[in-house]
């Protein structure tokens, strides 16, 4: 095998380590990544509706109470109180109890579960925009009924009590002199009451701001101030454009890691020995690769952050519980997938180690004449030739003489009849 070829069957080795491991996962991704099942399963096991629940409200005040073509928008207003600016001054351990009265984690799976099908069947490209929309009746009603007084009596009892500048700072604030509200509970009877007061009017108007459906299409468009069209090209090309890429090129990457063992193989085999050898490394370089992202996807997963509002918060708990889900569903197939094919790798490598080397078989070589010196050449290799003087030319032999033709049967032949001479003398 020359230099050459084993330059480019080493560089079809690499190649086939990089190209298996995406092989591989993008078919598990078409096979498992696309199922409802994939998702829905681990939401329920990994507390997936439970984390959103105290997410859903502050994300809902944000969206509803937030205007970004109003710059008075965020300006606070003499004498009142923005339900997110106080979600946002409470402990997250007391908001998290307190949520779960507003926003029951049932109701957050029913939504969820109604709109992933929409997202599975828009990601395989079965719809041409998606449509997600969550109904807020059930957060509404919360917000107005029972639940709602409850939610504003656990908000003032997990405040810290006022100090005297505190008791002051609040005063200034209700008659509409100060804007800072210090978020305390004050010992004044009626410094409690007004309190309440501004609590449940806060309540009240973030229920009447929440719509009674939240599209998604639209709260992306206003949020960043762009129009509907944009959001649903934009939301294309993060979603349903690489699938479809991914779902056309799946039986290409069967052929692709087929193809560059094939040609390692006509590169650089020549023997069983040498076959298992350049079967074995690559095959065992892939399998570890393929298993590489099973320890790096985890590690990703505190990052996933993609700002620092609410709502941002929502989506980066989905994103995150979404690579859960995929991690959880992908684990038992990629280790099966990948430990066969270190185990079949590092058997091959092991065979080949045991075969015998052919150049190390020996066998004895004739020379012309019967002579056979102290000389063995290797097995599939020929013997040496003893050179020798170029023998002189044979004589070109003579040409054969022609066949006599053979005389035909039916032509007169000429009889010689001996004819006896008897001398006669004079007697007779």
């Amino acid at each position: 095998m020359s230099f050459f070829a084993k330059v480019l069957a080493t560089a079809c080795g690499l190649l086939f380590v990089m190209v298996i491991p995406v092989s591989l996962w993008i078919l598990n991704f078409t096979q498992v990544g696309l199922r409802e099942e994939t998702y829905l399963e681990p939401f329920q096991t990994e507390g997936f509706y439970e984390n959103l629940v105290p997410l859903i409200l502050p994300a809902m005040a944000e969206s509803a109470q937030d205007d970004p073509t109003d710059p008075m928008d965020d300006m606070m207003l003499p004498g009142k109180l923005r339900f997110q600016d106080v979600v946002n001054n409470l402990d997250q351990d007391d908001w998290n109890v307190i949520a779960e009265d507003i926003v029951p984690s049932d109701y957050v799976k029913d939504e969820i579960e109604s709109n992933w099908s929409t997202v599975l069947s828009y990601a395989k490209g079965d719809l041409l925009r998606l449509d997600i929309a969550f109904e807020t009746g059930v957060v509404r009603e919360n917000l107005m009924g029972p639940a709602g007084d409850r939610m504003v009596n656990r908000i003032f009892n997990s405040w810290l009590p006022c100090s005297a500048a505190e008791e002051t700072l609040l005063e200034n604030f209700i008659d509409g002199s100060n804007e800072n509200f210090p978020y305390c509970k004050p010992s004044d009877a009626s410094l409690q009451t007004a309190t309440f007061a501004l609590l449940t009017e806060s309540k009240n108007q973030l229920a009447e701001d929440i719509p009674e459906t939240f599209i998604l299409r639209e709260e992306i468009a206003k949020s960043e101030n762009i129009s509907l069209e944009q959001v649903d090209r934009n939301i294309y090309e993060a979603i349903q454009r690489p699938i479809a890429l991914e779902l056309a090129l799946a039986p290409l990457t069967i052929l692709l890691p087929c193809a560059l063992l094939a040609l390692i193989v006509i590169l650089a085999v020549s023997s069983s020995k040498t076959f298992f050898a350049w079967i074995g490394w690559p095959v065992a370089l892939a399998g570890i690769a393929t298993l590489l992202p099973l320890g790096i996807l985890p590690l990703m997963l505190p990052a996933l952050t993609t700002g620092g509002g609410n709502v941002d918060a929502v989506q980066s708990e989905a994103l995150r519980s979404v690579l859960r889900a995929l991690i959880v569903s992908f684990t038992r197939p990629i280790l099966v997938q990948g430990a066969l094919m270190v185990a079949a790798g590092f058997i091959s490598l092991f065979i080949a180690v045991l075969m015998p080397d052919p150049d190390e078989e020996e066998i004895p070589v004739i020379y012309p004449g019967g002579s056979t010196p102290g000389y063995h050449a290797p097995v599939k290799t020929s013997p040496p030739v003893s050179v020798t003087r170029t023998p002189p030319p044979a004589k070109t032999p003579p040409p054969a003489a022609p066949a006599r033709k053979r005389q035909d049967d039916s032509a007169p032949r000429r009889v010689h009849v001996p004819i006896e001479v008897r001398k006669t003398t004079d007697e007779e």
